[in-house]
Formats: structure tokens, C-alpha cells, sequence
């Protein structure tokens, strides 16, 4: 298995906490090799670095989104969203089709502390590989 896909697994993981279907991972793939083309090596570097070596990639992604930092991770990432929300499989993450507003509230406010969990959690992750990585 070579490093990209198991990088596209990581970060399907990471969101979806689920394997990767075949067809989104070269999907992927052919995304990821053009995205690289716009990004320096020492960025790719770091971002490779960051795959290696960080277990919570969505905490860490969500503090350099927030920070400004390793943007191609944050590039990255969006490509796995874009590219997921295209399969039927992924329907229920995207949309919310419940319409009762108690849960819906009880909803947003589970993911209001997940959020703020994973963002200290981030912070952490970044501060700890900043040095480490620049």
C-alpha cells in the first residue's frame, strides 16, 4: 500500500470513522497528486510528517484551519469531504433529516462540545509538532 493511499485512509477515518471505499480512494488519489503540484516539498513534508506520526487527524486539522497552518492538510481534507459527499452511503453525515427540533438542539449542543474537545485537543497536537515539523 503506498503512502497517499494510506493517507486517504487515515483521513476517510478520521472523518467518517469508517474504511475507505476502493473507488474514493483513487479518487483521491488522482486529486491529491494535483494538489501537490501547487504546494512547496517542505510543505508536503510537513503534511506527510503530520500523517506519520499524529493519531487525531481531525483535531489537528481543525486547529490548523483554525491557525492558519499546514494548509495542505487542510486542503486535503477537503478534498476527502468533497469527494464523499458524492456517495449515497454518506447521506445521514450530510444531512440531517430529522424533525424533531428537542433532539436537533440536543444534537448541536453534542456537537458544540465535540468541537471545542477536539480544537483543545488540536492546539495541543499543534503546538506539540510545531517545532518538530517547521
Amino acid at each position: 500500500m503506498t503512502h497517499q493511499e494510506k493517507n486517504a485512509e487515515k483521513i476517510y477515518d478520521a472523518i467518517f470513522k469508517k474504511k475507505i471505499p476502493p473507488s474514493l480512494s483513487k479518487s483521491f488519489f488522482e486529486a491529491s497528486k494535483k494538489l501537490d503540484l501547487n504546494y512547496s516539498k517542505n510543505d508536503i513534508n510537513r503534511y506527510q510528517k503530520f500523517m506519520e506520526n499524529v493519531k487525531d487527524l481531525e483535531a489537528l486539522e481543525y486547529a490548523c484551519r483554525w491557525f492558519k497552518q499546514c494548509p495542505l492538510l487542510i486542503d486535503k481534507f477537503k478534498i476527502m469531504i468533497f469527494l464523499a459527499e458524492t456517495l449515497p452511503e454518506n447521506h445521514h453525515t450530510f444531512v440531517n433529516e430529522s424533525s424533531h427540533p428537542f433532539f436537533n438542539w440536543l444534537f448541536m449542543g453534542k456537537t458544540c462540545l465535540h468541537s471545542a474537545w477536539k480544537m483543545v485537543k488540536g492546539i495541543f497536537l499543534l503546538k506539540a509538532h510545531k517545532t518538530k515539523y517547521q
